[in-house]
């Protein structure tokens, strides 16, 4: 059973990653992704808005939808002290427990 479950979790990652790695965008105008110029320029104004007021020290924007990114946009800077402008490819690095609970669950099952 321990090792059912240990080769279950192994085969999500794998198509998981497969998944992943099939998935190619290419860029289209707003409209054939079904966006309003209007409202996608409010967005930025308010993410703007939100530098300026200091909510935020910076963002990449990405919207995309069946395929197609429609806006990629990077604004404020990486890093303030060094003048450094943030990058619309920027890797950002997100704090997530999935990975930690999956791989304690993962050794747990092999180990008894």
């Amino acid at each position: 059973m321990k090792a059912l479950l240990a080769m279950v979790a192994l085969t999500c990652l794998l198509q998981a990653g497969a998944q992943a790695s099939k998935t190619v965008l290419t860029k289209a105008p707003a409209a054939a992704g079904g966006f309003s110029e209007e409202r996608l320029k409010r967005i930025c104004q308010n993410l703007q808005s939100w530098l300026d007021a200091r909510q935020m020290d910076g963002y990449v924007g990405f919207i995309s939808r069946n395929g197609k990114f429609i806006c990629q946009k990077a604004f404020d800077y990486d890093n303030i002290d060094k003048n450094i402008p943030m990058r619309t490819n920027h890797i950002f690095r997100i704090a997530s427990q999935t990975m930690a609970i999956t791989k304690n669950l993962t050794y747990q099952a092999l180990a008894d």
